[in-house]
């Protein structure tokens, strides 16, 4: 556990203003084709301390990161940047990382308190730290500004289409496999209303669940939380077309819905 965490509230009081600037970033993204680098200058560009790897390599294929504790260098896109409120860093992807559906292409860049980092969605960057597990999610930890290194614009990598289900197993490997990535999500049914971080608990829209006591507590659900410009959501709404970045959250996965 880093020091520097321990003082975070229990649950974000800032959610609405997070993804509205991810929002917000995303439209005002230069989307330009991508600008692919060999894994040779990548480690070229940090020195030879540095171990070159995918974000997928990083991610693998289960629960936890399988990524050596020495200083690693990886690159991708940004989908997401929420640097200056919780939970404190941005997402980048490298769509097509390795083919393989079992590991995410995406991953969470978390910046500690104190480290200046200028960071945009749509910008290509190159990432400097080491790699490990917080709360469930497997983080990319930053150690300064230096760290993270802009490379030019890319287009955003298209959303993966998640098929949820009731079954807890399958949706638990889903997710986990997905972690990071830019998703969209079928028909949804909201089994709550929003509540006052801007967050709503979802369901496949074809499930027979029309309430949940402990929403953060059931596998068979999902999360999401919307921009302030989004119109508040009662149980029982339907919503379809909900895009945005999937994250590991306070025990739960959450969908940063870009707009």
């Amino acid at each position: 556990m880093r020091p520097t965490r321990t003082a975070r509230p229990r649950r974000p009081a800032a959610a609405r203003a997070l993804v509205a600037a991810a929002s917000l970033a995303v439209l005002g993204a230069a989307l330009l084709p991508r600008n692919d680098v060999s894994r040779r200058s990548m480690a070229h560009a940090q020195g030879p301390s540095a171990t070159a790897m995918k974000v997928c390599e990083i991610q693998g294929d289960g629960p936890s990161t399988m990524a050596p504790t020495s200083t690693l260098v990886t690159e991708g896109i940004v989908t997401a940047a929420f640097v200056r409120v919780e939970p404190f860093g941005f997402m980048i992807e490298d769509p097509g990382c390795d083919g393989r559906v079992e590991t995410s292409d995406g991953l969470f860049v978390y910046v500690p308190k104190g480290v200046e980092v200028s960071i945009a969605v749509g910008q290509r960057v190159r990432v400097t730290g080491r790699a490990k597990e917080y709360s469930g999610l497997t983080e990319f930890l930053v150690g300064g500004p230096t760290a993270v290194e802009v490379l030019g614009t890319a287009e955003l990598p298209a959303p993966f289409p998640l098929t949820l289900s009731t079954n807890p197993d399958h949706n638990a490997a889903l997710l986990e496999a997905h972690e990071g990535m830019r998703v969209v999500l079928p028909p949804v049914a909201a089994v709550g209303g929003t509540d006052a971080h801007g967050e709503v608990a979802l369901v496949d829209a074809t499930a027979v669940i029309s309430h949940v006591l402990r929403p953060a507590a059931d596998p068979r659900l999902i999360a999401a939380v919307a921009p302030s410009g989004w119109p508040v959501v009662t149980q029982g709404d339907t919503l379809t077309g909900v895009v945005g970045p999937l994250h590991y959250w306070y025990g739960k996965y959450i969908v940063a819905v870009e707009h």
